[in-house]
C-alpha cells in the first residue's frame, strides 16, 4: 500500500456526515504516512485528520490539484470538481438511513456514475478501505482526452437541480422532440410515416446509438460514413468515442416510476439520465434548423421530460398511456397507425401547433438501423 495524499469532500448540505469525519480520523491515525484532510461541511470538526468546514471555489481546486486521492459525496458539482481536477473520484455518499440526506439520490447519482466508469462507488466505510487498498501509486488520478466534457455533463445535472420543474416546463427555443408510445410494430409503422413530413427528422432509437455504429443508417450510409451522424457526434459530446456519447443509454432510471414530482432530490437520476439526450438533441436542433425531432427510444419519454431543455411531445399510438406518462403531463396525440399513414401531416400540426418546419425533411436516421 502506497502512502497517499487524501482530499475528502462531504460539500455544503446541512445534515451532518459523520461517518466521513470518523473514517477520516480513522485513516490518519492508522496511516501515519499519510496525509488526510477533510471539508467537514456542518459536521463535527476532525480529531487527527486536517480539516476546513467550507472551501472556496480556489481553494478546492488548489486541494484537488495537489490530491493523490479525491473522495467525494455524491453531489454531481462535486464530482464534476473532481474529474475536472484528474482524478476518477471515489464517491462515498450520503446515506438516508443514517440521517445523512432526506432521501437516496446521491446513492443512485453515484450508482449511474460508476456504470459509466466516471467514479468508483465506496457504499460503506469498509469499501473505502478496500479501494484505498487497491488504487496504485498514482491513486485516483487517470490520464483522459475528454475529461472536461463528462465533468461538463456531470455539472449540467448539478445546474439544474437547483430549480424547482413542475411538470412539463419547458425552456422557449428547446429542441420539440416526438416520442411514440406503443409496441414496436406501430412505433415502427409510426416512424417510416413521420420519417416523410417536411420539416420532421427521425433519429431513431436514440438511446442505441452508442451501440449501433456497426449498422447503417436510414439514408442509405454507414452509421461511421453519415455526414450528418458524423456532424451530430461532434457537435454534441466532440465524437462518438467520448465518454459524453457513451453515456448515452436506452435503461431509463427505475425512479421514473416511483417519482413523478419536481422535488429537486427525486430528479437528479432522470437529469442525469437526460444530459447526453439534451446535447445530442441541441445539437440536431442546430444543424437542422429547428426541425421536429422524433426519438424512438422505448420507456425514455418520463425521464427526459424532468430536463426543461427538452421540449417533449408524445405520440400515443393506442392502448392505456402509462402512468409515468399521465403523470408527467406531456403535450400528447393520440392516434392510431392508420389515421397516422392517411395524415401524418396533420398528426404533427396538432401535436406541435405552430411549430416552423422547412419544406424539405433534411435527412432521416431511420428508427429501424439496419444491420450491415
Amino acid at each position: 500500500m502506497f502512502p497517499f495524499s487524501i482530499v475528502i469532500l462531504v460539500g455544503t448540505d446541512h445534515h451532518a456526515f459523520q461517518r466521513a469525519v470518523d473514517w477520516a480520523d480513522r485513516r490518519s491515525a492508522a496511516f501515519s504516512d499519510d496525509k488526510v484532510f477533510i471539508q467537514y461541511g456542518r459536521t463535527n470538526a476532525p480529531q487527527t485528520a486536517d480539516g476546513a468546514a467550507f472551501l472556496s471555489p480556489a481553494e478546492m481546486r488548489e486541494a484537488v490539484a495537489g490530491a493523490d486521492v479525491v473522495i467525494t459525496h455524491g453531489g454531481p458539482g462535486t464530482i464534476s470538481d473532481a474529474r475536472s481536477g484528474g482524478h476518477k473520484p471515489i464517491v462515498f455518499p450520503r446515506d438516508p438511513q443514517q440521517g445523512e440526506h432526506v432521501d437516496d439520490h446521491q446513492q443512485r447519482f453515484a450508482a449511474w456514475c460508476e456504470r459509466r466508469g466516471l467514479v468508483r462507488f465506496a457504499r460503506t466505510t469498509d469499501d473505502l478501505d478496500r479501494i484505498l487498498a487497491e488504487l496504485p501509486a498514482g491513486g485516483t488520478r487517470e490520464d483522459r482526452a475528454d475529461q472536461s466534457a463528462s465533468a461538463e455533463a456531470i455539472a449540467a445535472v448539478g445546474k439544474l437541480l437547483d430549480a424547482p420543474l413542475p411538470p412539463h416546463r419547458v425552456v422557449p427555443g428547446s429542441p420539440v422532440v416526438v416520442h411514440l408510445s406503443g409496441d414496436q410494430a406501430k412505433t415502427s409503422a409510426a416512424a417510416a410515416a413521420l420519417a416523410g413530413v417536411a420539416g420532421v427528422t427521425v433519429l431513431g432509437s436514440v438511446g442505441d446509438l452508442s451501440r449501433s455504429h456497426s449498422h447503417t443508417c436510414g439514408c442509405g450510409s454507414a452509421f461511421g460514413e453519415c455526414d450528418l451522424w458524423t456532424a451530430l457526434g461532434s457537435e454534441a459530446f466532440g465524437g462518438w468515442g467520448s465518454e459524453a456519447a457513451r453515456a448515452l443509454s436506452a435503461d431509463a432510471p427505475q425512479s421514473t416510476r416511483r417519482f413523478f414530482g419536481g422535488a429537486r432530490e427525486q430528479r437528479e437520476a432522470m437529469l442525469a439520465f437526460a444530459a447526453p439526450y439534451q446535447s445530442l438533441y441541441q445539437a440536431a436542433h442546430r444543424l437542422l434548423n429547428g426541425q421536429i425531432l422524433v426519438d424512438t427510444t422505448p420507456g425514455v419519454a418520463a425521464a427526459l421530460s424532468h430536463d426543461a431543455r427538452i421540449d417533449v411531445r408524445l405520440l400515443h399510438l393506442g392502448g392505456a398511456v402509462p402512468r409515468e406518462l399521465r403523470a408527467r403531463k406531456l403535450p400528447l396525440e393520440a392516434t392510431s397507425v392508420a389515421a397516422l399513414n392517411a395524415r401524418p401531416e396533420s398528426v404533427v400540426a396538432r401535436l406541435v401547433p405552430g411549430a416552423a418546419r422547412s419544406a424539405q425533411a433534411a435527412h432521416s436516421g431511420d428508427a429501424r438501423l439496419s444491420k450491415s
